[in-house]
């Protein structure tokens, strides 16, 4: 049975023991004071553990569940959210932050309007720099995207359209049940924000408030900085929670930002195998862009090299004689 007006904050941990503290005394100090914080250690293989069993001493309120063998990001989410006995849920990563005010007006927004969950703002902010420099960002377009219809707003939000904000999953709060029965659980898809925006959207009556709720940390141990995992995420999430009809341009787009990636690290031959995945999945103009773009800076390289090739020739015949 849910609790009346009690909040399950879930937060998945592994190996994070530099930020999992400062993550739990912001949620733990927040103006809306019944909550749970669900912690769901996967393994972790830093002081993770002990120093969740230190702060679970001072409050009451947050509960512990330690995995026995790793279950990986999903599965460990899933069985978090499992645990909830909150009439509300909000999800929050071990290393981000909550505006003070993020769950009550999150929770009043809901009575209000009835709705089955509301998104909301997120900033970044980089480690070195802390809540002093934020970086926050317009979601003006999608303010005005959700003033269309269903279908306008899902055909934006599969195909990710350029340009469009998308909020995250840390700025959310979802009745209970909602997030409960979401069947991106049941999917075989690595956890990724996109995929449970898609299926929230898709499945109930969603707001949006646009105002920062939420604050996402930027540090070089973050899943999010490892491009190619993220990208085999999102090629993944795309093949099993988008339609048919939007498949193919969503896995073509999936492949230009992937053509641009290896770019800059001059990784040709993975440039030149996404090319080739694009082509096959959605035919279009960017096609040729992005194989001219490819080609320009191969020959681009390749000269460079040949320059700095016959300049150390000559550089080693002049010192010979």
């Amino acid at each position: 049975m849910e609790n009346k007006g009690l909040v399950s904050v879930v937060v998945p941990v592994y190996n994070g023991e530099k930020y999992i503290k400062e993550t739990l005394c912001n949620i733990l100090s927040s103006d809306y004071q019944n909550i749970e914080v669900i912690c769901i250690d996967d393994c972790s293989k830093d002081n993770s553990r002990e120093i969740l069993r230190e702060i679970a001493k001072e409050d009451s309120r947050i509960k512990l569940v330690f995995n026995e063998e790793n279950l990986t990001m999903n599965k460990n989410v899933k069985k978090g959210i499992s645990l909830c006995s909150g009439e509300y849920i909000c999800l929050c990563g071990q290393d981000d932050l909550y505006a003070k005010d993020k769950i009550s007006k999150e929770v009043e927004y809901l009575k209000q309007t009835g709705k089955d969950g509301v998104y909301a703002k997120v900033a970044t902010f980089y480690d070195k720099t802390g809540l002093n420099k934020i970086f926050d960002t317009d979601a003006s377009s999608f303010v005005e995207l959700l003033k269309k219809d269903k279908k306008t707003i899902m055909k934006a939000i599969y195909c990710v359209e350029e340009g469009m904000y998308l909020p995250m999953a840390q700025s959310a709060l979802w009745k209970a049940q909602v997030l409960k029965e979401l069947n991106i659980w049941r999917q075989k898809v690595d956890l990724d924000d996109w995929p449970i925006l898609v299926k929230s959207f898709e499945n109930y009556n969603m707001g949006f408030i646009n105002e920062v709720v939420a604050f996402w940390r930027q540090h070089d141990n973050a899943n999010h900085n490892n491009f190619w995992w993220n990208c085999a995420i999102s090629l993944s999430s795309a093949l099993q929670v988008v339609p048919d009809e939007y498949k193919y341009k969503i896995l073509s787009r999936n492949c230009f930002f992937a053509i641009s990636y290896a770019l800059g690290d001059k990784d040709f031959e993975r440039a030149f195998k996404f090319w080739g995945a694009s082509l096959v999945f959605d035919f279009h103009w960017k096609n040729f862009l992005y194989g001219r773009k490819i080609i320009k800076s191969y020959l681009k390289t390749k000269r460079r090299q040949i320059k700095q090739f016959l300049k150390l020739k000559v550089k080693h015949l002049c010192e010979k004689k």
